[in-house]
């Protein structure tokens, strides 16, 4: 769990989780954004992977797991 808040504190990027399809961001489709998600969208970091890039601009980045920390917290 401390990684999972680490990760989610290091991003700061503004974003309003409610203009977004925070169901998108749970990878795992298990009904919650939670570490499995966070694990995921961090093996997939640097690529093209289409499921992780959550603002659709072709790679997945620290904008990503900015949306993916907006959501986790409005959750």
């Amino acid at each position: 769990m401390k990684k999972l808040t680490a990760i989610l504190a290091m991003m700061m990027v503004s974003f309003t989780a409610a203009a977004y399809d925070c169901t998108r961001a749970d990878f795992n489709k298990d009904g919650v954004i939670d570490r499995a998600d966070v694990e995921y969208i961090s093996s997939v970091f640097f690529t093209a992977d289409e499921t992780a890039d959550l603002n659709n601009d072709g790679v997945v980045n620290a904008a990503d797991l900015a949306i993916l920390r907006k959501c986790y917290i409005a959750q």
